[in-house]
C-alpha cells in the first residue's frame, strides 16, 4: 500500500482506489502493472513527536502532460533536485501535439534510472493521467504534480517527515 503525499485538508483514514482507463506505450524502465492498488492519505504528524529512522522512503512522482513541451523540464528537474530523491518520475502525456514528446524522450535520457514516459493513445484528460501513474507507481508514497509546477527543494522531505511510521522521523542529513 502506498501513501499519497498532499498539503492537507481532509481527515484521516480516507482512500481511494482508480483503475487506469487506457493502454499505454511505454518508455524507459518498469512493466505495466494490472493491479488496482489502494492509497491512503496522510494526515501530517506534529514535529515534536518524529524520531530519527533509518528506512529510506521510496517516492513516486506523477506528471499528467497536455501540451507542457516549455514548462515540462522544470517541473522535472525541480523533482530531480530534491533533498530526497524519488525513486521515479512518471511522465504521462496524453496525446500531445506540441513538442513534448521530444522533450519527455530527452528527460528519460538524462535520468533514464527515474524518469520514465507513458503515452496514451487517446486523450483522457488529467484525471486520466493520473489513474495511470497510480497503475504503475512503485513508491511507498505517491504525489502528483501539473506538468507547470515547480517545488522547492525539500518538498518530498518534509512531505515524508510528516508520516506515520515507520517513516516519522525519516530525514536525510545534508
Amino acid at each position: 500500500m502506498a501513501a499519497v503525499l498532499r498539503s492537507g485538508g481532509r481527515g484521516p483514514g480516507l482512500s481511494f482506489a482508480l483503475t487506469p482507463p487506457c493502454a499505454t506505450d511505454m518508455v524507459g524502465h518498469g512493466e505495466r502493472s494490472n493491479a488496482q492498488p489502494s492509497f491512503n492519505l496522510v494526515e501530517p504528524v506534529p514535529e515534536s513527536t518524529l524520531q530519527p529512522n533509518l528506512h529510506r522512503p521510496t517516492v513516486s512522482v506523477i506528471i499528467p502532460n497536455f501540451n507542457h513541451a516549455t514548462v515540462l523540464p522544470r517541473a522535472v528537474r525541480a523533482y530531480l533536485a530534491q533533498t530526497l530523491k524519488p525513486t521515479e518520475i512518471i511522465i504521462i502525456d496524453d496525446c500531445s501535439t506540441d513538442d513534448s514528446i521530444a522533450i519527455a524522450t530527452s528527460l528519460v535520457d538524462e535520468a533514464p534510472d527515474i524518469v520514465r514516459l507513458l503515452r496514451h493513445e487517446i486523450n483522457g484528460g488529467p484525471n486520466a493521467g493520473v489513474a495511470t501513474g497510480l497503475s504503475v507507481a512503485t513508491g511507498e508514497f505517491v504525489t502528483f504534480a501539473a506538468a507547470d509546477d515547480v517545488v522547492e527543494p525539500e518538498f518530498l522531505q518534509v512531505s515524508v517527515r510528516g508520516a506515520p511510521a515507520p517513516y516519522a522521523g525519516w530525514f536525510e542529513l545534508p
